[in-house]
């Protein structure tokens, strides 16, 4: 075997070696997931186990391919007997190594927090470089994974010198030389085409299954990182919205339809005149998910603030954010649209997007605050708020005298704490949007806080979803929130406030079935309260399905302010002749949903859907027959999916 080894042409032969290396390499990097997410993937089939890792090999084995064919292609350039071939190529393995392994290591902490493989969408972390590093210094064992990195780079260089140093033996005839080569290389594109098909091997490949888990194990990293790379050009399909504008006008109660103009805005006139203007805060939580919260049905009464709330208030049981982002629930909650950004998962950071229209803007006695923790340039917020808002007072990082508690700045507590402080100095009426960040890795939390335990964590919490630096996290953003309206119910001000508290999103929950992948409810569904005692706001459930683009519009109208509405948000206490149903987004597949009180229908395209049970949260959920109310549904969605891709364009390009 190894004569016949070393008659293969030097060059072949090379290619050989190192393909064997780079495969066996991305298959330990799989095993390596594997086994740091065991937990998760355990719970899988052998069925599913062994169609993962197949696929994975597969997509290994292209990865590898990609990875060789310069060197397949140019490596006739020099000859193999001069210095200069060794060394240009054992620079190339080790450089082509040395990124993969550095995208293999953000992986594996993409995952860890996100619960995905690496995309595109890591970009948005990048662009807050400094707090991203702080955070991912606080949160992981940098420096032994930097020492790691070096030793195994180390090694494979050795391996690389190893390889090369083995000269052609038997000198091989030209002829037969160009034909062992030839027919290495086009096994080796057959190799990366992956498939005996028309359609080579690609990575929706790896979504072969209903079982989010199954398909992650599948999915190579650095493919999956570059096909998401190529979808940066975001745009609209305007003959798509033209197509099902008569629809959505019609969904939205537009008042003058025109479809040459587009026209969405909506006057609203409200039936009594307010002695007072009344005052505003909204408080969006950072990861607030409704199997959390104690209220919603958590058995481990893990929320006694918020629920003590949630009884004097307008509780919306089944409230859902249309994505699975911090920076787009902001997007969202200002704008009335779903934030259909791909890439950075925000339209925020969308330079394009940055012009919108906002409700705040129809306040114009109001002083206008937003409060965060950390730095407002996270996320473009900064830009993206000052740009639209003339008159807002930013208040962040550097404005505050409490210490700063990790990469996201103070505290939940002490933020809230600033908040009324700075509020109960207003004399005009104000609103006032707060973003809390303490529920989010590292999960610090200050010392000395009087009347704060951090203690209660048991294994039962574990079956709950909860980690324990998650819990102990979790419990103090609940009792930030308690002493905040403690304190602010001695202000003069709050009797003439009303108080939205809501999550900015969900999360997977290590114990519940991730049902529809990055659809999954769980991580879309989160509590929303309106809490206004002084407003006669009257404790109530509202069981009905609302969506996180409904909130301006329906706490305007149910505060009796005029207003227009020209955004995809509806009012919720008006009398709709349509469904209740809330829009779901995913930038990371492009899917995107549709729930209603008895449907979620799931679409990969427009006329492309899967018409499920809401409530079906079983790992392999039943697809029902799809019938001619869930066609109106389908058309509704793929309407709410073109008309949102072009308002936040529209928006900034001045058409109404």
């Amino acid at each position: 075997m190894i004569t016949l080894f070393n008659k293969i042409p030097f060059r072949s032969r090379i290619a050989l070696q190192m393909f064997i290396s780079f495969l066996l390499l991305f298959t330990l990097f799989r095993l390596v997931f594997f086994f740091l997410n065991f937990a998760e993937l355990n719970t899988l089939s052998l069925n599913y186990l062994s169609n993962s890792f197949l696929i994975g090999f597969r997509f290994d084995a292209r990865l590898t391919v990609l990875i060789l064919l310069p060197f397949l292609l140019f490596s006739w350039v020099l000859s193999v007997n001069g210095k200069w071939f060794h060394k240009f190529w054992g620079y190339y393995w080790s450089t082509i190594f040395t990124v993969i392994l550095c995208l293999y290591v953000a992986d594996l902490g993409y995952y860890s927090y996100i619960n995905t493989r690496l995309d595109a969408s890591i970009i948005g972390l990048a662009q807050n470089f400094l707090i991203s590093t702080a955070m991912v210094w606080e949160s992981y064992p940098v420096i032994p994974i930097i020492l790691l990195m070096v030793g195994l780079i180390w090694a494979f260089v050795k391996l690389v010198q190893q390889i090369h140093s083995l000269k052609e033996r038997i000198p091989s005839e030209k002829k037969k030389s160009i034909l062992i080569y030839s027919i290495t290389l086009f096994i080796f594109l057959g190799i990366g085409y992956g498939k005996w098909s028309r359609y080579p091997f690609r990575w929706s490949d790896a979504f072969y299954s209903t079982n989010h888990s199954a398909n992650q194990l599948a999915i190579n990293p650095v493919l999956y990182f570059l096909n998401t790379w190529s979808r940066v050009n975001e745009s609209y399909d305007l003959d798509g919205v033209r197509e099902y504008y008569p629809l959505i006008s019609e969904f939205l109660g537009v008042d003058n339809p025109n479809l040459a103009e587009l026209n969405f805005s909506r006057q609203f006139n409200p039936p009594v005149q307010n002695k007072k203007e009344p005052n505003i805060v909204i408080i969006i939580l950072e990861t607030f998910p409704a199997f959390k919260c104690g209220i919603l049905g958590n058995p481990l009464n893990p929320t006694p603030n918020f629920d003590a709330l949630a009884n004097e208030s307008i509780l919306f049981s089944r409230f859902y954010v249309p994505k699975l982002s911090t920076a787009a629930a902001i997007f969202s909650t200002l704008t009335g649209l779903p934030d259909m950004a791909i890439i950075n998962k925000s339209s925020t950071r969308d330079p394009f997007a940055i012009h919108q229209d906002l409700f705040i803007n129809q306040l114009p006695n109001y002083q206008k605050h937003f409060f965060i923790g950390g730095s407002a340039n996270w996320g473009d917020l900064n830009g993206f708020l000052k740009n639209n808002i003339n008159d807002i007072t930013i208040h962040e990082e550097g404005s505050y005298t409490m210490p700063e508690t990790n990469a996201w700045g103070i505290s939940d507590y002490h933020l809230l704490q600033e908040t009324d402080r700075i509020l109960a100095k207003e004399s005009e009426p104000f609103i006032a949007i707060v973003l809390t960040a303490g529920h989010h890795r590292p999960y610090t939390i200050p010392e000395n806080i009087s009347d704060f335990e951090k203690s209660g964590f048991t294994m039962k919490h574990r079956d709950f979803g909860f980690g324990e630096d998650d819990y102990y996290a979790f419990k103090f953003m609940d009792f930030a929130l308690g002493e905040f309206i403690v304190e602010a119910k001695k202000r003069d001000y709050f009797d003439n406030t009303l108080f939205v508290v809501l999550g900015d999103h969900g999360s997977h929950g290590n114990h519940l079935n991730l049902t529809h992948g990055d659809l999954t409810l769980h991580s879309y569904h989160v509590p929303m309260i309106m809490y206004g005692p002084g407003l006669d706001i009257k404790s109530s459930v509202y069981d009905g399905i609302v969506s996180q683009i409904d909130i301006f519009p329906s706490l305007l109208s149910l505060l009796n302010i005029p207003h227009k509405n020209s955004s995809l948000g509806r009012n919720l206490f008006a009398n709709h002749e349509t469904e209740e149903l809330a829009f779901l987004f995913s930038a990371s597949s492009q899917r995107y949903g549709l729930i209603t009180n008895s449907q979620y229908l799931i679409h990969s395209s427009a006329y492309n859907y899967k018409v499920f049970n809401p409530l079906d949260f079983s790992l392999t959920p039943k697809e029902l027959e799809i019938k001619s109310q869930d066609e109106k549904m389908a058309a509704i969605s793929t309407g709410l999916y073109e008309t949102a891709q072009f308002l936040r364009y529209a928006n900034s390009r001045g058409i109404k």
